[in-house]
């Protein structure tokens, strides 16, 4: 994200008093857009059944809006991840001639592998219309598609197409569905699964425009998941963990099984949403403020080393980059602490406003907890990612994985009360994991450049272990 990140920042130095509001409110876009589309639309559909007496249909659309974002994104994140990790290395060698093939590729490849559990989910799993199941089979493979092709968006600076897109997707969804809320489940998912189409059809022409290319080298993609397993790995495991929590929780004593067959647990799902939304502000910040200049000391750092600078200038970049590591943490430790503190303050105020039962404040209150140490937790992985610890950054997701999972199906032993803690504790623990990764990392930098990440070392000492 530090290419757009760039752009940003330049737009939040602006000289009057918009300028940072506009800045973060564009990065909470281009970072969180499809994430805040989801829980605007479930918020719109929780103000609906508050006015409107179809109860089961709303109940229904809202049900399939979750299984979508859910199953799409937990497995499109092998994609994802590589397919961000190609596109980095295409651009920094200045040359983004493969990047149209790689989104066509990526989207092909990623309908096909997920067409089997989708068809299986919606036409023989849930109880619901053959025309209902089409269209949430549809509106599958666009919401997996728009997880696709927001890769490709670190790369543009056009960051107002990129907030147009995401916004003009979510006013039309919200018009649309309220529109043709006489029509039942299937005319309020059909404007829901319209919006999300606006984007999608925006995103991907604005992405051809700035890549205006034939496409070409077809295969980079896939040679790319063979280089970089590890990653695949990675963006399935925190993909998972980012649901597992709610999966586990769709089996709770409490959970709702309706009619048309799709489990879920609404007040546990609502409170979480709304408590990951503290997520946004500290993913604004990082992309326009602390990756930015901490993807300057790192770039200053490895090219002084390639163009063979002396020891002393080694040590005074790789001094920069930890000061800009420690000002990152300090930064986002006062913002998630902050924001979660004020969010725990005010819920009973926000309960109101967000159409949220009272059964669902001690949920959101862990919520908070969680988000707070879930956003210092990705700082770290970012950072690692940054140093090519690959390995590392996958047992970290793992981890959070196993955690999230385990420790929420933990909390249904002791009962409602406890609800939310397993997520707030797998997110703590994670994150100090992390950030002890994080630390001996960025101490040791000089040392993993040189020897520890050095592919030359790494060959030499395979050759004579072989031996």
């Amino acid at each position: 994200m530090a290419g757009i990140g760039f752009t940003l920042r330049k737009l939040a130095r602006r000289d009057d008093l918009m300028g940072p509001v506009s800045g973060l409110a564009y990065a909470a876009f281009v970072t969180s857009g499809p994430w805040i589309i989801t829980v605007a639309a479930i918020a719109a559909i929780n103000l609906l059944a508050a006015r409107d007496s179809a109860g089961q249909e709303l109940m229904l659309v809202r049900t399939l809006i979750i299984y979508n974002f859910a199953f799409s994104l937990a497995l499109t994140g092998p994609f994802t991840a590589v397919a961000t990790r190609f596109l980095s290395d295409q651009i920094f060698a200045r040359d983004a001639r493969p990047a149209p093939a790689a989104l066509f590729a990526g989207l092909a490849g990623s309908s096909l592998i997920q067409a089997p559990f989708v068809m299986a989910l919606y036409l023989f799993v849930a109880d619901i219309s053959a025309p209902l199941a089409v269209l949430a089979i549809f509106n599958y493979f666009t919401v997996s598609a728009i997880w696709c092709a927001a890769v490709f968006l670190s790369a543009l600076k056009d960051y107002r197409t990129v907030a147009l897109a995401f916004v003009a997707g979510m006013i039309g969804a919200v018009i649309l569905a309220d529109r043709l809320l006489g029509e039942g489940a299937i005319g309020i998912f059909g404007g829901f699964a319209a919006g999300c189409a606006l984007t999608l059809f925006i995103l991907i022409a604005r992405i051809l425009a700035e890549y205006p290319y034939t496409l070409q080298q077809w295969g980079g993609l896939w040679l790319s998941f063979r280089r970089f397993g590890d990653l695949a790995i990675a963006g399935l495991a925190y993909n998972l963990a980012i649901w597992s929590d709610k999966w586990v929780m769709w089996f709770a004593p409490e959970r709702i099984l309706p009619p048309f067959n799709l489990p879920s647990y609404p007040l546990y799902d609502g409170a979480m949403f709304y408590a990951q939304l503290l997520l946004i502000p500290a993913m604004a910040v990082f992309v326009v403020s602390i990756e930015t200049l901490f993807y300057a000391r790192y770039r200053n750092f490895y090219e002084d080393i390639q163009n063979h600078a002396p020891l002393r200038t080694i040590r005074a970049n790789h001094a920069a980059l930890i000061d800009a590591v420690k000002g990152g943490a300090r930064t986002l430790v006062v913002l998630q602490l902050a924001l979660a503190a004020l969010a725990i303050l005010l819920s009973a105020a926000l309960a109101g406003p967000l159409a949220m039962h009272a059964e669902q404040l001690g949920m959101f209150r862990f919520g908070a907890l969680g988000a707070a140490f879930h956003g210092l937790f990705l700082f770290a992985t970012i950072v690692l990612a940054y140093l090519d610890l690959r390995r590392q950054v996958m047992w970290l997701y793992l981890l959070f994985l196993a955690l999230n999972a385990g420790l929420t199906a933990l909390t249904l032993i002791p009962g409602f009360a406890w609800y939310g803690y397993g997520y707030f504790a797998a997110a703590l623990l994670s994150f100090l994991a992390a950030a002890t990764m994080m630390r001996r990392a960025v101490r040791n930098l000089p040392y993993l450049t040189f020897i520890g990440n050095n592919p030359a070392i790494r060959d030499t000492s395979r050759a004579h272990a072989a031996e």
